[in-house]
C-alpha cells in the first residue's frame, strides 16, 4: 500500500477565483439578456403583446439582481473587497 497520501488536484490560486466568478457572472448575464428578445423585449417594444404590471416588476427585479451580482463579482475581482462588503452589508463596517 501507499503511504496514505491522496494526490488531490491543486486548488485554484486565490487570485484566480475572483476572476473565474467575475467572468462567469458576465457570461451568465449575457446568456440571460440574449435569451429574452423574442419573448419579452420585442413584444414590449413593438406593443404586440400586453403584459401585466407584475411581469414588468418581476423583470425589473430580476435584471437588477443580475446587475448587482455582476457588479459584486467585478468589485471582488478588482480587489475592492471593502466596497464589495459595504454594498452587501451597509450597516456592518
Amino acid at each position: 500500500m501507499s503511504s496514505g497520501t491522496i494526490n488531490a488536484a491543486p486548488a485554484a490560486l486565490p487570485s484566480e477565483r475572483p476572476q473565474f466568478f467575475a467572468r462567469s457572472a458576465l457570461v451568465m448575464a449575457a446568456i440571460i439578456v440574449l435569451s429574452f428578445p423574442l419573448t419579452y423585449y420585442l413584444p414590449v417594444l413593438s406593443g404586440t403583446r400586453a403584459f401585466d404590471t407584475l411581469y414588468h416588476v418581476h423583470a425589473l427585479v430580476f435584471f437588477a439582481w443580475i446587475a448587482l451580482y455582476v457588479w459584486q463579482t467585478q468589485l471582488a475581482a478588482r480587489g475592492q473587497i471593502a466596497r464589495h462588503r459595504e454594498i452587501v452589508l451597509p450597516g456592518l463596517r
